[in-house]
């Protein structure tokens, strides 16, 4: 029983590492030099790590070796855009209970404490704070009625956000930021099954164009400020979302 503690609360501390620098906790962990084991993506290694929670005779002497690597690491303080929405909500859930694992400062703030439209709430907030880590999952979200009725509002909204927190997150020493951007920017014609290659190829529908393209111009921003930076980012493109709230 105190080995099954010790490998759930092993595989929690690097999916929390893993905001980090995914492939640098891999190597630590893991020592693919040695032969152990090493995964290229974060698939494979949350689904290795569900084994090894269930499986912990078969990689005890992997977690035990590298057990002592994970306190080299800490995070003191996350950031979660959007946190009072759908995907907010259900990650803040989690985030609280992995705290108890591995101990930081969750920032949550609302609409009214931060907008993240205003470049000097956002540049005011960070300077303040500090977060180590990004989770930017906020948007002016909608259905197609209102899509089409807005789209300069959509478009604008969203791509305000998300240049002002990566920007900020950028000057103010943030290691990395994780962000989401939206399906519905994949081209309107495009046949599934969607390739990765295929998602710049056309335009997207035009009944949600200001706000899948605002979103797609997270993943420009991220790859120009790790161009000229280096600055750490990750924009994700969630196929569907479903849940509670």
């Amino acid at each position: 029983q105190m080995k099954t503690r010790m490998v759930e609360a092993a595989a929690t501390k690097t999916l929390m590492l893993l905001f980090k620098d995914p492939f640098k906790v891999v190597e630590k962990w893991f020592e693919p030099d040695k032969h152990f084991i090493y995964w290229e993506t974060y698939e494979d290694l949350h689904a290795k790590l569900s084994d090894i929670t269930t499986n912990y005779e078969k990689y005890w002497h992997i977690v035990e070796n590298a057990h002592a690597h994970v306190q080299q690491y800490s995070i003191e303080k996350v950031l979660v855009t959007g946190a009072s929405g759908f995907v907010g909500q259900n990650l803040m859930n989690r985030l609280n209970h992995m705290k108890k694992e591995v101990p930081f400062t969750l920032l949550g703030p609302s609409h009214l404490e931060l907008d993240l439209t205003i470049d000097w709430d956002v540049g005011s907030y960070f300077n303040q704070y500090k977060p180590d880590i990004v989770l930017h999952l906020a948007g002016r979200v909608g259905g197609i009625g209102i899509n089409k009725a807005k789209p300069a509002e959509f478009f604008y909204e969203n791509l305000m956000m998300g240049a002002h927190v990566m920007h900020h997150a950028w000057k103010n020493g943030t290691e990395k930021v994780v962000a989401l951007a939206a399906g519905c920017g994949y081209p309107k014609y495009l046949q599934p099954p969607y390739k990765e290659s295929d998602f710049w190829s056309a335009l997207p529908d035009e009944n949600s164009i200001g706000y899948s393209m605002a979103k797609k111009n997270l993943i420009i921003q991220s790859w120009t400020y790790r161009e000229q930076y280096g600055f750490n980012s990750v924009i994700l493109l969630p196929a569907n979302l479903y849940g509670p709230y």
